[in-house]
């Protein structure tokens, strides 16, 4: 089992959950979902490229766990939840250090447009979505975290060391 920055940085994430602050927790977060990605796809040399394709991969994960009872794709305009994570969130977060002010995090269940018309609403189900995509990836098997970690997976708490590389664990929550 390892202890890499991939764990480290998941264990990071789901602690700032606990704590109730989803920002930190994504900030954390988009390293393990860059370097999962980059493992996961390592012929693609486009960054933006492997990030959209591990999640869109794995967009029937992100939404079982969201429990948004509305599967399938998820389009903002022209923008699909694939694009919307890595321009919103992935390309702020590098280059900014903080999450696109346009992206408001809610506990509602719906991802949707703000009253504004322009900012995004994304509710925290999506976060710990894209937390749980990188624990189960198959590349990710050999991970752990340093304790007795649990997440909160339709309302039953799970230990992420449990979890680390088995999709199926999750798919059908």
């Amino acid at each position: 089992m390892e202890n890499s920055s991939i764990s480290r940085r998941i264990q990071s994430a789901i602690d700032a959950l606990h704590r109730k602050n989803a920002e930190e927790a994504l900030l954390n977060l988009i390293a393990a979902l860059d370097k999962t990605a980059k493992l996961t796809y390592p012929k693609t040399k486009r960054v933006g490229d492997r990030i959209k394709a591990f999640i869109e991969a794995n967009e029937e994960i992100i939404h079982a766990v969201s429990n948004n009872p509305l599967r399938g794709k998820i389009v903002f305009g022209d923008m699909t939840f694939p694009e919307i994570v890595y321009k919103y969130i992935r390309c702020s977060i590098a280059h900014e250090g903080e999450l696109d002010a346009r992206l408001v995090l809610h506990n509602n269940q719906f991802f949707k447009v703000g009253d504004d018309g322009v900012s995004l609403e994304l509710p925290v189900s999506y976060v710990i979505g894209l937390i749980v995509v990188v624990i189960v990836a198959p590349i990710n098997k050999r991970q752990k975290v340093n304790q007795n970690l649990l997440i909160n997976l339709a309302g039953k708490l799970r230990r992420v060391n449990d979890l680390w590389g088995e999709p199926d664990k999750v798919l059908y929550i």
